[in-house]
């Protein structure tokens, strides 16, 4: 069965994912990724010129499947406290988590800065944009605040992830966090 161009990338992405966890990204090479990945050199350069291609697309995988789980769990929840609980967790806690498991977490903390800005921007305009919409309709009955539902989500991002660097275990980064959504919240009504 001959595997398509879109599905081996997948595969790939997939492999690539555990080994840049396991071992971070300078040590991993595209012999690796091609062993993990279960295809020839030549296959995986078919699908992806070079390593920082591959660290790219796992980041742009891992963001957009955080923001599909949000998707899905926002519709399920009833508070706005409780819709920013949960994407907090699913946006910034569990890769917090993930990336304190790796050996090599400030190798990918620096290789994601050094390779994948763009990505990790355009993942944050996304999680900006559903931190709006949570936010829209506490906003619309608060007429006194001159604040946007797209400024409090742009703040509250920004504030989320100054706690992120500062944190020293999950533990403590969804106590930086609840207290935040305490903040936000007590102000905006």
């Amino acid at each position: 069965m001959k595997i398509s161009r879109t599905e081996k990338a997948e595969q790939i992405v997939s492999a690539a994912m555990d080994v840049f966890l396991r071992y971070g990204f300078r040590r991993v090479t595209m012999a690796d990724l091609a062993e993990a990945a279960d295809v020839s050199r030549p296959a995986l350069y078919l699908e992806f010129g070079s390593k920082e291609e591959i660290f790219v697309a796992v980041v742009e995988r891992l963001s957009r499947q955080a923001l599909d789980e949000i998707r899905a769990a926002i519709p399920k929840l009833r508070s706005v406290d409780s819709k920013l609980e949960a994407a907090f967790e699913i946006w910034l806690v569990r890769p917090f988590e993930l990336v304190q498991r790796s050996p090599d977490a400030a190798d990918l903390f620096t290789s994601v800065k050094e390779f994948a800005c763009e990505a990790i921007s355009k993942s944050s305009r996304d999680f900006e944009e559903l931190l709006a919409e949570i936010l829209q309709p506490l906003m619309e009955k608060q007429k006194s605040t001159k604040f946007s539902a797209d400024q409090m989500a742009r703040l509250l991002r920004i504030a989320a992830k100054g706690s992120k660097a500062e944190a020293k275990s999950s533990e403590e980064l969804r106590e930086m966090i609840r207290d935040l959504r305490k903040l936000f919240l007590s102000a905006i009504r």
